[in-house]
């Protein structure tokens, strides 16, 4: 019996030997499934991250384009007043221009119907205002302007 009994021994050891090696195995394809799992799902996070990034990325470009587009009108906004600005500018010198052409035939006109009439003397009127020399060069400007 004693052979039986080692026998039974040796029988037992071997299984539980096999049932020790199957439940490593079984350990070890299970922290290998877990592992593959929490990658996988690292993986998976990564990508999320990235695509967040790209999408940020997106956005930041975007308010960017629309900050520069929005600076754009505003300059072209700016340089219209500055062309109306400036063109009123030009409308009225042109207006006082013509005012002070106006003025200066209006002036001759007088002058001319005053020397007509007999005007002449040293102190006369128009014997002043043809000695005045801004008269002369108002004059002589409006001859240049004509």
């Amino acid at each position: 019996m004693v052979t039986s009994d080692v026998a039974s021994s040796a029988v037992g050891t071997c299984g539980r030997a096999r049932r020790d090696y199957r439940e490593e195995e079984e350990e070890a394809a299970a922290e290998e499934a877990a592992a593959a799992a929490a990658a996988e799902e690292e993986e998976e996070e990564e990508e999320e991250e990235e695509e967040e990034e790209e999408e940020e990325e997106e956005e930041e470009e975007e308010e960017e384009e629309a900050e520069e587009a929005a600076e754009e009108a505003q300059e072209e906004d700016e340089e219209e007043e500055e062309e109306e600005e400036e063109e009123e500018e030009e409308e009225e010198e042109e207006e006082e221009e013509e005012e002070e052409e106006e003025e200066e035939e209006e002036e001759e006109e007088e002058e001319e119907e005053e020397e007509e009439e007999g005007g002449g003397g040293l102190y006369s009127h128009s014997n002043t205002r043809e000695r005045d020399p801004r008269r002369k060069a108002a004059k002589q400007q409006l001859e240049s302007v004509e």
